[in-house]
């Protein structure tokens, strides 16, 4: 199946830039007050924060939003980006300063138990398969507020998972350097169990009692005449909607606009 849509200028999402500019004005007012008391924040952290807001708002307002739209591919480029790349800017981009507001509040001595490694993992890992379920994920295709809420908890989870690797409270004593890698594999690896399945097909599909399908192990994909196939399709499609037509083989529904003349 190709793997075809098109680009536009971008999508414009206020409920999730709304809280992304709420943010980095939090973050940057706490800077500049602690440059006036003569603590600043050193500039390579203030740039990483930034750097990770930036990403976030690249990828909700850049063509990788529109494009997440139709490819599954680009969704999950758009989610490892605000989840786990950005998460990690943001995290290093903390220090105990910036977060002492924070910390004085009551709610925190009883909240920071969250960002603990045996907690903060198991945490993002059960958040990222949540909403993976089909009927929440097929969810925040119609529904904006769903969609937000989705980012936001990417995003709030990936700082937590993050927060005992590169962030400033305190952690066990055992979380040394060891621990940290081991932890860093463990959620890499849990990302990855998304992709398998205990049955495939996952389950009973119309597609089943069609004559001409024929279902194969994934390795049958990589012959050279499945490939050759899969790259006719291709361009054909390009072609289709390049041509004012549609996809044949749409990588996602519905099926990519197409192209203005």
């Amino acid at each position: 199946m190709g793997l075809l849509a098109h680009a536009s200028s971008g999508v414009f999402e206020p409920l999730q830039i709304a809280g992304l500019m709420a943010l980095a004005t939090a973050y940057a007012i706490r800077a500049q007050n602690l440059a006036r008391d003569g603590r600043p924040v050193p500039p390579w952290r203030m740039a990483s924060f930034f750097s990770g807001i930036v990403l976030i708002f690249v990828a909700f307002v850049s063509p990788l939003a529109h494009i997440s739209g139709e490819l599954v591919l680009a969704h999950m480029i758009q989610h490892l980006v605000i989840g786990d790349i950005a998460a990690l800017l943001i995290v290093l981009g903390l220090t105990r300063s910036v977060l002492q507001p924070v910390m004085s509040l009551k709610a925190f001595d009883k909240l920071r138990v969250l960002a603990l490694p045996m907690i903060a993992l198991p945490l993002w890992v059960a958040n990222l398969y949540v909403w993976h379920i089909p009927a929440l994920y097929d969810g925040t295709v119609t529904s904006e507020w769903l969609h937000a809420l989705q980012h936001v908890s990417f995003i709030s989870f990936g700082v937590l998972m993050w927060m005992p690797v590169a962030g400033p409270l305190p952690v066990p004593s055992w979380f040394g350097g060891g621990a940290q890698v081991g932890y860093t594999i463990l959620a890499r690896l849990a990302g990855a169990g998304l992709d398998v399945r205990a049955v495939e097909p996952p389950g009973p599909s119309a597609l089943d009692a069609m004559d001409n399908v024929i279902l194969t192990p994934h390795v049958a994909a990589l012959t050279e005449e499945a490939q050759a196939r899969v790259a006719a399709a291709v361009c054909r499609d390009v072609a289709a909607v390049l041509g004012g037509g549609r996809a044949v083989y749409p990588a996602n529904t519905p099926a990519p606009k197409a192209v203005p003349a």
